[in-house]
Formats: structure tokens, C-alpha cells, sequence
């Protein structure tokens, strides 16, 4: 069986955080959309979810000796999951789901994964843009 690592609370936070932050910049940078803080009238609400996260690690070498290191490929894969409602009566008006897959690099160190989050955000920022170029889509037709 291949290594599980689950994420730590801060790693899950962080996560969601980094998440959140890509779609405010994307949904900011539109010139057809515009952040609202309250509901309203024309006001839509847009539900994001993660699910279904796998993280696979491989051996993918060894670190020099005398170093209690080894290097790992590191993929991922998610589902998020989008939801656009009205913001004032909560009704679902659009659903849309998509898997995508990310691989990178991790160390094992003695405390655990060590992992870089570029290829995380990445992935972030693919699906924040693309939520915010169907969401433009949908309200422009």
C-alpha cells in the first residue's frame, strides 16, 4: 500500500483558505461580476466545495546519506463541486462538478510529508478561473 498522510488541521485551513482567496481575486477581476457582502436582490451565492480529495506518494528516490530524508511524487486528485444560488430564497439555480488531478513533490522527513503547495495552487486558481468564466457565461446569455 502506498503512504497516506492526512492533512493536518492547520494543512486543511490553509487549504481552504488559499481556496477561498483564488476565487475573491478571479470573481474581483471581473468586469461582469462584483463581490457582494450581504444578500439581495440580483445577488447570487456561490457554494464551493471540495470533495472526494486522494493523495497517492511514491517513493521517487533517496536523499544524500546521513540524512533522514527520501524524496516522493506526490499526486492528488479532487472533486470540486459549485453550486450557484439565489442569494435570497436559496434556491439552486446551476450545478456543476469537475475532477482534476495535481502531482508534485514531497520530502518524508522523521515529523512526516513535507509538501510544496505550487502545484495546490495552482489547481486553485485553474478552478476558481474557470468557475468565474461559467458563472460570466451563465448570466451573460
Amino acid at each position: 500500500a502506498q503512504p497516506q498522510f492526512p492533512l493536518s488541521e492547520e494543512q486543511q485551513a490553509k487549504f481552504r483558505d488559499l481556496l477561498a482567496g483564488k476565487f475573491r481575486d478571479e470573481i474581483a477581476s471581473s468586469s461582469v461580476l462584483t463581490l457582494a457582502d450581504a444578500p439581495g436582490p440580483d445577488v447570487l451565492k456561490l457554494k464551493i466545495r471540495v470533495q472526494d480529495i486522494a493523495a497517492n506518494l511514491q517513493r521517487a528516490g533517496v536523499g544524500n546519506a546521513g540524512r533522514a530524508s527520501i524524496a516522493l511524487k506526490a499526486q492528488g486528485r479532487g472533486t470540486l463541486v459549485l453550486e450557484l444560488r439565489d442569494s435570497q430564497s436559496e434556491e439552486t439555480l446551476a450545478k456543476a462538478a469537475e475532477s482534476l488531478s495535481a502531482q508534485g513533490v514531497a520530502i518524508l522527513q522523521n515529523e512526516g510529508a513535507v509538501t510544496s503547495w505550487s502545484e495546490v495552487e495552482k489547481t486553485c486558481a485553474s478552478w476558481a478561473k474557470a468557475a468565474r468564466q461559467g458563472v460570466e457565461a451563465l448570466i451573460s446569455s
